[in-house]
């Protein structure tokens, strides 16, 4: 098996030459692009959550998070993007969610019995990585990676795209600017993209969150002193130190086709919820 490995600006380059060993250089910005221009794109996809290793080996303090309260979704989910952006999204099982996105506003459902499932992290990573046209934008200027076997029509792209792919939560009033000081930020998203006759079959993104309370829990002294307190060595913290946190990891398969059933009934359901929240 003979596989190549090269490194294109994928802004300046459309082909490179037709060398067994080399890949063509696919336009990925215009794959990403037109995804959904002629007709909607349905999305089979599930999401990971890998929590980063406690250095300190002792308590480990959040303030907020990716997601907020309760336990992050893990698990498989459908969704389905529309020519004009309407982006549905329904998870495979229960507990679960379903979500729209679109013309008429968002909408966010979470069915659970015992304790509610949390999805806000998730729907925040989606709006950045199902949104195509802002996926071409980010990745115009990303330096991919493109590995092909010989005799092959796949094609495997990587690169890293830069955090800003997902939208910032809340606003930024000195409020929210604060906030976000003390909560985990996307660092970065490492892309693998695999293709097939120059169409995008499936997709692996790892969104890198940070740690902002990392530098603090090294810096305790010692964890605990009088009363329950946590002695704390400022100088050990450094200004502007960021380290990585978690990560969250997405799969994603992409056909066309019409929805899943479990998409159409989210709609059905969505739609009643739409018109019920406009006229109340």
């Amino acid at each position: 098996m003979l596989t190549a490995t090269l490194t294109l600006a994928v802004s300046l380059s459309a082909a490179l030459p037709q060398d067994p060993a080399q890949s063509p250089a696919p336009p990925i910005q215009s794959i990403f692009g037109s995804l959904t221009q002629r007709e909607g794109i349905v999305v089979s996809g599930s999401v990971k959550k890998h929590s980063a290793d406690d250095a300190g080996g002792g308590m480990r303090m959040m303030i907020g998070g990716p997601g907020g309260g309760g336990s992050a979704y893990e698990g498989g989910f459908d969704a389905s993007v529309d020519p004009s952006g309407r982006r549905l999204v329904v998870s495979d099982g229960f507990p679960g969610f379903g979500i729209y996105s679109g013309d008429r506003g968002k909408l966010l459902q979470i069915y659970f019995e015992d304790a509610p499932v949390d999805v806000k992290g998730l729907d925040r990573d989606l709006s950045g990585l199902l949104d195509f046209g802002r996926l071409a934008r980010y990745s115009a200027d990303a330096e991919w990676k493109a590995e092909r076997e010989e005799g092959s029509e796949r094609t495997k792209l990587t690169a890293v795209l830069p955090a800003k792919l997902i939208p910032a939560a809340g606003g930024n009033s000195e409020r929210e600017m604060l906030r976000r000081r003390f909560e985990p930020q996307v660092m970065r998203v490492e892309a693998e993209v695999e293709l097939e006759g120059g169409m995008l079959k499936t997709a692996r993104y790892l969104v890198v969150y940070s740690d902002p309370m990392a530098a603090m829990r090294r810096a305790r002294g010692g964890g605990g002193g009088e009363g329950g307190t946590i002695t704390i060595d400022s100088s050990a913290i450094e200004e502007g130190e960021v380290e990585e946190g978690d990560t969250v990891e997405y799969r994603m398969r992409f056909q066309r086709g019409k929805p899943t059933k479990a998409l159409r009934a989210w709609e059905q359901i969505s739609t009643i919820l739409l018109a019920a929240r406009e006229d109340g």
